[in-house]
């Protein structure tokens, strides 16, 4: 797939645009321990496969939820109480950005993110 360059000319001289954003997400925490490296590596992969560059991430930890969260998954309303609290911190274009929304807004192993 071919990556989509947002242009913008200023003065007569053609620059790409990018923007840094931030996702702060929570992972199902049905996810087995010794699975969960591989889960981010595969979350964290979608953002690059469509253009992101990280900043910065921190890995996500076990953490109680302040209060409890319902997703619906295969179709199924679930309750959680915990979850895998982590975020990332990336730059990409305002295209690249909606296409990752819509990715993360299908991702079934996200509670929730903003």
């Amino acid at each position: 797939m071919a990556k989509e360059k947002e242009v913008v000319e200023v003065e007569g001289v053609e620059e790409v645009r990018q923007s840094v954003y931030e996702v702060g997400y929570i992972m199902v925490p049905t996810i087995a321990e010794e699975g969960l490296g591989g889960e981010v590596t595969t979350f964290k992969d979608m953002f690059t496969e469509h253009g992101a560059t990280f900043i910065s991430d921190e890995y996500p930890k076990m953490m109680e939820l302040a209060y409890e969260m319902s997703r619906s998954i295969a179709n199924k309303k679930q309750k959680f109480s915990y979850g895998y609290f982590g975020w990332v911190k990336f730059e990409c274009t305002t295209t690249q950005a909606k296409v990752i929304k819509d990715l993360l807004d299908k991702n079934e192993k996200l509670v929730r993110y903003l």
